[in-house]
């Protein structure tokens, strides 16, 4: 395993991921509702995935999954509910880190014309 360097680029996309990620958490928390939509969460999973590898994919697929939590809505939620809630989100994040990863690894052994 090569040692991790981390540049001025790798950290402000690290920080970007996080701040969007604390952004949706914000607007789930005070919104009317939960963002149902993947999209958003997917986002900053997919930019760390295609930079920084699928290792740092999974963290942050982690970390978007705690930001898709409703944290207002959990009262009204059995908990059994919420754990299938909890891991088909992780399921689908960390599914687009390494289908991410893999086309970043495809785009880089293709050779230049």
């Amino acid at each position: 395993m090569k040692p991790m360097s981390l540049d001025v680029k790798h950290v402000a996309r690290m920080l970007f991921a996080v701040a969007w990620l604390c952004g949706l958490a914000i607007v789930n928390y005070h919104g009317k509702g939960p963002i149902d939509s993947i999209f958003p969460y997917l986002f900053p999973v997919m930019l760390i995935a295609w930079c920084h590898g699928v290792t740092w994919g999974f963290l942050f697929a982690a970390l978007a999954t705690l930001a898709a939590i409703p944290v207002d809505h959990m009262a009204m939620m059995i908990r059994s509910e919420l754990n299938y809630g909890v891991l088909v989100n992780y399921a689908k994040l960390t599914g687009a880190a390494i289908g991410t990863h893999i086309a970043h690894l495809v785009f880089k052994s293709q050779p230049s014309e």
